[in-house]
This record gives C-alpha cells, structure tokens and sequence, in this order.
C-alpha cells in the first residue's frame, strides 16, 4: 500500500513540473514576441491608445456642454426692472382715441400683470446670447416731454417713440429710480438728487417677437433743469409685447 502511494506523489510530482515547465515556456515565447515587435509598431499601438484616451474626453467634455446647454435653455430668468411694480392704474391706449383703463382692483388687472411679467421672461440662454444678462442702464435726459409750458402736448419726441399703441403705468406715490445691481440711483447732473417719477409709458405692437424694448419715465425736474419742468428717462431692453396688444388692443 505504501508503495502505491509512493507512486502517487511521484506521478502528481511529475505533473506539477511539467506544467511549471510549460508555463515556463509560454511566458518565455510572449517575452521573445514583445522583444522582437518592431518599435513602429509599438509606437503605432500607443500612438492608437493616446487618441482613445482623447477621444474620450473630448466627448466627455461635448456631453457636459450640451447638458449645460440644455439646462440654461430650460430655466426662466425675469429681466424686468424690480424696482418699479403694482402700478394703482394701467392706461392701454390704441388708435382712434380707444383706452382701456385697468385699476389694481380691477378682474383684468390681474391678467395684464401676468401678460406684462411674461413680457420679459426669457431662458438663461437666450438672454446670454442677446447680452440681455448684463442688466439695464438708466439714461437720464434732460429732454421735455411736453411742448408747451402748461405741460398738456406730449413733445414730438415721445409721440414718434410711443405711436398709437402703448402702455402707461401710473403710481400713487413717487418711485425712486434704482440701478440693476439694486443701489439707488443718483442723477448724473448731481450725484446728491434722487430720481423720482409716477408715470411710466411704453409703446406696444402686435408683432410676435423679441425686440428692443424701452420705458419712459416722466421725471418731474432734475438737477440739471427747472423743477417745474418735466423730462424724460428711459431704460431699454429687449420685450415682446404682442400678447399685451392682443389681449387689450386686438379684440
């Protein structure tokens, strides 16, 4: 019995040494194909893994700007000035003489402040690509709104701006005027006069597109004139306005 096992180990022995020898060999033919593949070849294999390395993350790199590019088209932004909002009474006029006049308890006032918000309301990106992100610019004016003295004919300034069709936003208090980044705004003709105004105009069309857009503010006096006189401030930007006219002008 012992001497069968004896056998044993010595044939299981024989079996290990031949399979370690064999290992032995197939390592030692890859080690001779690697040392004797020609280094053009070597280069063109690394030359292949670099440009799948960039491949890679140049599309890495395309799929998180096309995400991005998708986010800011979803997302709303309101570009409207904040500092001037809930007039105690809209103005509508239209041609021939027709108004429509809307006080802040009114059933429609509530439909003209959800058309007038939406008026400027557009996606991160479209208001990046048409620099509309940068904020507004106060330009104040010495220029008359009326032409006579008694102040009771709109100067041809402001009729050929506002036309036929426009708005005109009336508060019951004076508002004083404020810069985008939210510190108040000081006159350019003297730094320690504060811009004030009650009435806010702006032209309207029935034209279903984004366009420059511009308030005019009548600024009772300034710094620069008489304070009797009344002048004009504007601040533009870019609005489409054909819901506003369709909804109050266009039935």
């Amino acid at each position: 019995m012992s001497d069968e096992i004896k056998r044993e180990e010595e044939e299981f022995t024989s079996q290990s040494e031949i399979k370690e020898e064999m290992q032995e060999e197939v390592i030692g033919e890859e080690i001779e194909k690697k040392e004797s593949k020609p280094l053009a070849e070597i280069y063109a294999e690394n030359k292949i893994r670099k440009r799948k390395i960039t491949l890679i993350s140049i599309l890495s790199v395309v799929f998180v700007l096309v995400v991005a590019i998708i986010v800011m088209g979803c997302v709303k932004v309101d570009l409207r000035p904040s500092f001037f909002t809930k007039p105690s009474q809209v103005t509508i006029y239209g041609e021939n003489n027709t108004s429509v006049v809307i006080a802040d308890s009114d059933d429609r006032y509530k439909d003209f402040e959800r058309i007038y918000n939406d008026m400027f309301s557009t996606s991160v990106l479209s208001a990046l690509f048409t620099g509309r992100l940068g904020g507004y610019t106060i330009d104040e004016t010495i220029s008359r709104w009326y032409t006579n003295s008694n102040e009771t004919t709109f100067s041809s300034t402001i009729t050929d701006a506002l036309g036929s069709n426009y708005v005109r936003l009336h508060f019951d208090s004076p508002m004083q005027f404020y810069n985008s980044n939210g510190s108040e705004y000081d006159s350019r003709y003297n730094a320690s006069y504060s811009l004030t105004f009650q009435d806010v105009y702006f032209a309207i069309d029935n034209v279903n597109a984004t366009d420059t857009f511009t308030f005019y503010f009548q600024v009772k006096g300034n710094s620069g004139v008489s304070p009797e006189r009344t002048t004009i401030t504007t601040i533009t930007l870019s609005a489409n306005t054909s819901q506003l006219f369709e909804e109050f002008l266009g039935k």
